[in-house]
């Protein structure tokens, strides 16, 4: 190994650490999430940023680091997966405004993982804002903020009419496995090049790669591959329970009121008796289920292909000690490129690229109508947009319907 060489390899492992996303294990975990998109613009980032063959030895200990301190090292069902690449937590809390217990509206909760946060997080992005003429100093305009009024409604089977969409991510399918091939291209290229270079740069007498580098190229798409087949198995979409459809006032919605400013202004409303149908997001579901002895097994090899990328960087670190010089740059040019690739993605925030609420959120804010499929039945989601020009203006804009449907409330004084 030249000097050079080495050094450069040190310096990019140190670099490659620190600028190394922990959500990247999160898609890792979760493939038919995080693969459930594929429009042009999509397929090109997995192809061009989302390799995982660059230095995550970093974020693997820190994600490593979260499954110790949730117990999920203790053995079968303990433990707590919320807060892991498993299963992550959002940490923003929400209120609901239910017509069945009225006493605890103004309790506070969290979301915890939050599939429709994530959803209204990407629709934001696309919205553009009306710009107005401001008349006078005391309407200007800060920020625009969005007022965001989500309806949900389960539906026993579907009900398509119109532009609808159907998304599933019940499990991984043909979709994820695609997804994740394209995200290894740039690895898939170099290995290739390397075979290349191997068989017609030998027989010229020149130096070639060593035939081994192919199969070590190509080990993050192996891991990644078999993450996805030994993925957890997750909590479905529920129907509402029996309590609450017989509970349900006529005409008084059941609504959650989000806060989360970064966004904007969200509201979630469902039809009488349906409060289920919105919380079920915010509890369970998406949940790793952890009922037998193999969902147990499918945890430890996901925890295991996890440690695999600690080893991953450190190894060809070793291995440029077998490699002639040639080969040790192509390794280690490699290895920049995945590192710059990883710093525009943590700069420009795409680490959620491809996943299921970026085709949630595209679809409803070109006004269709989008299915979650569950298990049995489906989760109809509409979608109004709405801008304020002021924090103001939102919160009375929330309040006025949140009065709106309390005043349907029995004994309710005006």
């Amino acid at each position: 190994m030249t000097a050079l060489a080495a050094a450069l390899g040190a310096v990019i492992g140190y670099i490659g650490a620190e600028v190394a996303d922990e959500a990247v294990f999160d898609r890792l975990l979760w493939p038919h999430r995080f693969y459930n998109s594929q429009s042009p613009a999509t397929t090109a980032k997995l192809a061009l940023l989302m390799s995982m063959a660059g230095p995550l030895h970093g974020a693997a200990l820190a994600a490593l680091d979260h499954f110790r301190d949730h117990g999920l090292y203790l053995g079968h069902q303990r433990g707590d997966m919320l807060g892991t690449s498993f299963f992550s937590n959002q940490a923003i809390q929400y209120y609901y405004r239910s017509s069945l217990r009225p006493q605890v509206c103004s309790q506070a909760k969290e979301i915890r993982n939050g599939f429709w946060v994530h959803v209204l997080r990407f629709a934001s992005g696309a919205v553009r804002p009306r710009m107005e003429k401001v008349e006078s100093r005391s309407e200007r305009v800060r920020a625009h903020r969005c007022f965001f009024t989500l309806h949900l409604e389960h539906c026993p089977g579907l009900e398509m009419a119109g532009d609808s969409v159907v998304v599933s991510e019940r499990r991984p399918t043909f979709r994820t496995l695609l997804g994740i091939l394209i995200s290894e291209l740039s690895a898939i290229a170099v290995a290739t090049a390397a075979g290349l270079w191997h068989r017609f740069g030998a027989s010229a007498g020149s130096d070639s790669p060593p035939l081994w580098l192919i199969g070590f190229l190509c080990i993050p798409l192996f891991l990644r591959l078999l993450a996805a087949a030994a993925t957890v198995r997750r909590e479905e979409l529920e129907s509402p329970s029996l309590e609450e459809r017989s509970g349900a006032l006529p005409g008084f919605r059941d609504m959650v009121e989000v806060d989360c400013s970064t966004i904007g202004f969200i509201l979630i409303t469902a039809p009488p008796g349906q409060i289920g149908t919105i919380l079920q997001f915010f509890r369970h579901y998406g949940h790793p289920k952890r009922e037998t002895r193999y969902d147990r097994i499918r945890e430890i090899v996901c925890i295991a292909v996890v440690y695999a990328f600690v080893l991953y960087f450190p190894a060809g670190l070793l291995l440029l000690a077998w490699m002639n010089e040639p080969t040790q740059y192509l390794w280690l040019g490699h290895q920049v490129y995945c590192i710059l690739a990883m710093h525009l993605v943590r700069v420009c925030g795409w680490q959620g690229t491809g996943r299921t609420e970026e085709r949630v959120a595209a679809a409803l804010v070109r006004d269709k109508t989008v299915y979650i499929e569950g298990d049995s039945c489906y989760v109809k989601a509409t979608l109004v947009t709405e801008t304020v020009q002021s924090v103001a203006a939102g919160k009375e804009m929330l309040s006025s319907i949140l009065r709106a449907n309390s005043a349907l409330l029995p004994g309710h004084q005006p």
